[in-house]
């Protein structure tokens, strides 16, 4: 997982530090979280195409945490960019991208999914990734994010060896976390495997002091 910060800047840019943006890569997957003005020339400035983006988490909708959608899905509209951009926000979040298209006159070029997420909690799962937010203490209605890896299994080569199983298609159900039969032999996850936590982790925007983030 690699985590690049486009913009840590607060209501206004500075001359070293660009609005709020933050970029998550993992795998395939090239997750934004907020997208502030100038987002677009950060990603220019990391030698990175925008059209990697496979989606968007917007924490809230304050103009310091959205300019940059408009240039941003305009950009990717006169781009080769196949993907469906999924995006997910607060109550609200299909109101304003609905008022972003009718204000700026963005033609449908690509695929856009909107998701607008009611409730805390786990929302969205992909092959790798669990993704859940929480609500924040701000004036209006503001996520924090997890990211976070699946758990993975570690075989013990050890036992497996001494149980004469180290290359198998069925090797892959232990991944799994299921027990398995071999030459008459049960072989237990708890034995064959050691679990991996994944890694996560937190972005954590605009908000007063909560216990609840902490936990």
């Amino acid at each position: 997982m690699e985590i690049t910060f486009l913009g840590t800047s607060g209501m206004q840019p500075t001359k070293d530090r660009n609005a709020s943006a933050i970029l998550v890569n993992h795998k395939e997957e090239n997750i934004l979280i907020d997208c502030g003005e100038g987002t677009q020339r950060q990603f220019r400035k990391i030698n990175t195409s925008p059209t990697k983006i496979t989606k968007i988490l917007i924490s809230h909708w304050h103009g310091d945490h959205i300019l940059g959608l408009p240039g941003l899905i305009l950009t990717l509209g006169a781009s080769e960019y196949s993907k469906t951009l999924e995006v997910y926000g607060p109550k609200g979040t299909k109101k304003y991208m609905k008022n972003i298209f009718k204000l700026f006159i963005l033609k449908n070029r690509i695929k856009i999914k909107i998701h607008e997420i009611t409730k805390e909690g786990i929302f969205l799962e992909t092959k790798d990734l669990i993704i859940s937010n929480v609500n924040l203490n701000h004036t209006t209605p503001c996520f924090g994010y997890l990211i976070k890896e699946k758990d993975k299994r570690k075989m013990k080569m050890s036992y497996l060896k001494k149980v004469g199983l180290t290359k198998d298609p069925i090797l892959g159900k232990l991944q799994k976390g299921k027990n398995i039969s071999y030459k008459g032999h049960k072989i237990l996850v708890k034995d064959a495997t050691t679990l991996v936590p994944g890694k996560k982790v937190s972005i954590i925007l605009d908000t007063s002091p909560s216990q609840k983030i902490i936990n």
